[in-house]
């Protein structure tokens, strides 16, 4: 919807225009001066009126200083919004509407029974006004800003300017979903150096060769540099950079069909130990990604690839908050067979809910592969590690 700017005629308004127009015939037909001349002042205020608003309105810019605002459940904020008027005439009276997602609500600002807020204002003439808006979180999830349309209203309140924007998104509010402690993390914590190193390596990237070196009995046969021993005459083993990389992929999966029996109070459950291990995983320098088998516009799955710092933990963050029960899922084996597919080093990997059974074979594939597997017993809140044969061990 495109923006709109136009002078509104309530219905006292309308009726005023109408009974002047009829009462300047009957003053003129019954030759009475002193109504013909009231009645006609009457249309000049009318006409001054709307030419008040038009000259206020035309130009009147709103501007939002706060495109995107992170919280958690119950810490307050503000929107700030700029109304900035370039005409020389004053704003004497203005309102702005606006409505938001139930993930955050305005205190102080009273809602009307459409879910509407209302914020008056007053702008003096070549002047801008900065309208700071409070905003609390309620819940976790993703709410957006929408801005209605601007009122000017005239001296009298007869007529009014409106600037319709369309349900035009001025601001995204993300609240973040609260932390849960889980048991059984600290094993995992202090995993030994190189025990999670890529590319199926405990303590190199094979993917990162640096040179070569004469070879030697404890040298595996695969990492000959055969061109280099031809050239030598000797043989050579290629060298790699050594790694201390370490990637915990938290994964949460639903299935299609038993997803509308997880209570909202489990998802909730699920999302703020994933929020945990997030936090736990920045304080320990370990780089973090995400997968859930929510699907996007354009791709199989929601996926934060990996990385690790503050601004990679509010991304994370965001990524917990948007995940949503009412999302389409795609199957649990589609989105694991994607997920093999992304990882291209060892993994620690989390599952956040219980997996289906079928799934079991590739969880030992993964765990072949040199993968650490844990799934996360939402009734005892523990980690539970997993086996070569998908079959759950308490970690202590």
């Amino acid at each position: 919807m495109i923006e709109e700017r136009k002078v509104l005629f309530p219905s006292v308004a309308q009726l005023i225009t109408g009974i002047s127009i009829l009462a300047i015939f009957i003053g003129y037909f019954f030759e009475m001066e002193q109504l013909l001349v009231l009645d006609v002042m009457i249309l000049l205020l009318l006409l001054f009126l709307t030419t008040y608003l038009k000259w206020i309105g035309k130009d009147l810019t709103l501007t939002s200083q706060t495109p995107k605002l992170r919280m958690y459940k119950g810490d307050r904020s503000e929107v700030v919004l700029t109304i900035q008027n370039p005409s020389r005439w004053p704003v004497i009276s203005g309102q702005l509407t606006m409505s938001a997602d139930d993930q955050v609500t305005f205190p102080g600002i009273q809602k009307s029974a459409t879910g509407h807020y209302a914020v008056p204002f007053k702008l003096s003439g070549r002047r801008e006004r900065t309208l700071r808006i409070p905003v609390e979180g309620l819940r976790r999830g993703h709410a957006k800003l929408k801005i209605h349309d601007i009122r000017l209203y005239d001296p009298f309140n007869l007529l009014y300017f409106q600037i319709d924007f369309g349900w035009r998104i001025h601001s995204t509010m993300v609240v973040f979903p609260n932390q849960k402690a889980i048991g059984g993390l600290q094993r995992v914590t202090t995993m030994s150096i190189g025990e999670q190193a890529s590319q199926q390596s405990l303590f190199f990237d094979q993917t990162q060769p640096m040179g070569i070196r004469e070879y030697q009995s404890t040298d595996s046969s695969k990492h000959i540099h055969w061109k280099a021993s031809a050239k030598t005459g000797e043989l050579q083993t290629k060298t790699f950079e050594r790694t201390t990389r370490m990637i915990w992929s938290i994964v949460l999966c639903h299935h299609p069909v038993t997803q509308r029996k997880i209570t909202m109070a489990q998802l909730e459950q699920q999302i703020a130990y994933a929020a945990h291990l997030c936090w736990i995983a920045e304080k320990q320098g370990i780089q973090i990604e995400l997968f859930c088998n929510s699907k996007p516009r354009g791709d199989t799955l929601l996926h934060l690839p990996p990385d690790s710092g503050r601004i990679h933990l509010f991304k994370a963050l965001e990524f917990l908050a948007l995940i949503s029960n009412k999302q389409i899922k795609i199957r649990p084996e589609l989105a694991f067979k994607d997920i093999g597919r992304r990882f291209d080093g060892q993994r620690v990997v989390f599952f956040m809910n219980q997996y289906a059974t079928g799934d079991q074979q590739l969880m030992g594939q993964w765990y072949r592969q040199g993968h650490k597997l844990f799934r996360l017993d939402l009734d005892s809140g523990a980690l539970k590690r997993l086996s070569g044969g998908g079959q759950p061990d308490a970690v202590s």
